[in-house]
């Protein structure tokens, strides 16, 4: 982290100016003692920025986690918010009156189409959401497997997590008409999914309790694929 990065540096030019005050002649060494005083204060207030982190990187890193996983459930709210836009559309019928007409989604309505592309990648986000949650719960310093809490697996998690967020945030963004990249956001949001999933199984193999995790996420890029070709069918479909 940056506030330890820091801490490291403060550290270490202290130790310098320490050097150097001993190396110095008497008439310069009032002038450099004052300034080891000063960097002793910055290392002070390092060491007390370090105690407001965490002291476990696997918890730090799950902290960033369930960020993200905030992040995922406001493209759901987003996603959410489209599909109550196209149930009042369908209930109301489809004339936009002009007191609306500066509301885009009530005034460039979904087709049928559309409306059923937003219902299935609404279900393609919410097991990207679900992948996080178990990833999150399963690291739990209480009941994290080996695998689960090794560096190698902590960097390449933490990268597919940033791109999980970055995708889902481009594929909620894109059910907006004229939906016209949606193809190409979906398989990438879903391939980032599939590659978190594929480290999560390959981190706990042959490892205690590594078969429960690794049949769970079996069945979770079961049902992506199921929600994805779901999609692909609704994209090959003319929007009218």
């Amino acid at each position: 982290s940056w506030t330890g990065q820091e801490l490291v540096e403060s550290v270490q030019r202290l130790l310098e100016g320490s050097v150097t005050a001993h190396l110095t002649e008497p008439k310069q060494a009032k002038a450099l003692r004052e300034v080891n005083l000063r960097l002793t204060g910055q290392v002070w207030e390092k060491v007390g920025q370090a105690g407001m982190i965490s002291t476990n990187e696997l918890q730090a890193t799950r902290k960033e986690w369930k960020s993200v996983l905030g992040l995922l459930d406001d493209c759901l709210e987003e996603v959410e918010e489209m599909k109550e836009v196209v149930q009042e559309d369908e209930e109301e019928g489809s004339d936009v009156s002009d007191d609306n007409s500066d509301d885009f989604r009530t005034s460039h309505p979904l087709s049928p189409t559309e409306r059923a592309r937003v219902g299935a990648s609404h279900m393609l986000l919410r097991l990207g959401r679900l992948l996080l949650h178990r990833l999150i719960t399963s690291t739990a310093p209480s009941n994290a497997p080996p695998g689960l809490s090794s560096p190698p697996f902590l960097v390449t998690a933490q990268r597919l997590v940033q791109e999980l967020s970055a995708s889902a945030d481009d594929f909620a963004a894109g059910l907006e008409p004229p939906q016209e990249e949606i193809e190409e956001l979906k398989q990438r949001f879903a391939e980032v999914g599939k590659g978190l999933s594929d480290a999560i199984s390959k981190a706990v193999e042959g490892g205690e309790g590594g078969e429960g995790e690794i049949k769970w996420q079996t069945m979770w890029r079961e049902q992506l694929e199921k929600a994805r070709l779901k999609l692909e069918s609704l994209l090959d479909v003319e929007s009218s």
